[in-house]
């Protein structure tokens, strides 16, 4: 059971987000017509659910929302589709 919401998202270069979809259920989740290239999947746990990733405050002794990354590139090439199981921790 997901405790929050979790924001998938399809990195290009690593840094730069070029899909992103966020969820508080366990579903699935299709990213459509991503160009052809290498990216990396990141995902964030949005404990506070206001829909983006809090970098915390260190004067108020607030740690940044947990952010994991699916370890393997993921190539998508033209006219071709790629299934991805993702396991998510449950005690983030």
């Amino acid at each position: 059971m997901i405790r929050h919401t979790l924001i998938f998202a399809f990195l290009f270069f690593s840094i730069v987000t070029v899909a992103q979809e966020t969820s508080s259920e366990n579903k699935t989740i299709s990213f459509n017509y991503l160009i052809p290239k290498k990216y990396k999947i990141r995902i964030i746990y949005d404990t506070n659910n206001n829909g983006k990733w809090d970098t915390g405050n260190y004067l108020e002794k607030k740690q940044p929302e947990p952010v994991q990354y699916f370890p393997e590139v993921q190539e998508i090439r033209p006219n071709w589709v790629l299934n991805e199981v993702i396991k998510i921790t449950p005690n983030k």
